[in-house]
């Protein structure tokens, strides 16, 4: 059902698809003024069936591929430029990713993995770049025994380790620019 009034739109209760055909509930509140100054928060509820959450191809470059999906709240929020994802997740039969260390040889690369003493290191200021909205991704992943995992040491001749993964991983994106991964995953 969709309500719209002269300075806000509400979504309650809608359903949304995902490309297998999965559906989760949908709610959300869009206000606004004159439709600027944009107040935003929708949340996606996935408990009740496992939607697909990721779907990315294999590339020469592809620095992660595969496909989740996942039971779980996602909600939306943000007022302005800030836009914020937060979602606590669940792994379910379906999921597979790989890790792909053959494409991250360029040296270009190792400039965006940086390994951190947080007892010794201060964060360094950051320049905007651009005039982005300001996103922030956090996501919390419970990773189920039904997860496959994939590291692939060389394409070319098949070098790789598969099993099933669990365990939990933290991950935060601050702008699309500053990532940070944490917790603990086994591969069996």
């Amino acid at each position: 059902k969709v309500q719209v009034t002269p300075d806000a739109l509400y979504l309650n209760q809608g359903r949304v698809r995902d490309a297998t055909g999965a559906q989760a509930r949908f709610n959300g509140t869009a206000l606004h003024r004159s439709f600027q100054h944009w107040d935003l928060d929708f949340g996606i509820d996935a408990t009740s069936e496992a939607i697909q959450v990721m779907n990315i191809v294999p590339t020469q470059d592809a620095l992660f591929y595969g496909k989740a999906k996942c039971r779980g709240d996602i909600n939306i929020a943000g007022y302005g430029p800030d836009l914020t994802f937060d979602a606590q997740l669940q792994t379910e039969k379906g999921t597979e990713f790989a890790l792909p260390m053959d494409s991250q040889s360029d040296v270009a690369y190792a400039n965006f993995i940086r390994f951190q003493n947080p007892e010794t290191e201060t964060e360094s200021p950051r320049t905007a770049r651009g005039v982005f909205s300001n996103i922030t991704l956090n996501l919390g992943i419970d990773v189920t025994e039904s997860a496959e995992a994939r590291i692939i040491f060389d394409r070319s001749v098949g070098d790789e380790i598969v099993g099933h993964a669990s365990g939990h991983l933290d991950l935060t994106v601050d702008d699309f620019e500053r990532l940070n991964l944490t917790g603990d995953l086994k591969i069996a």
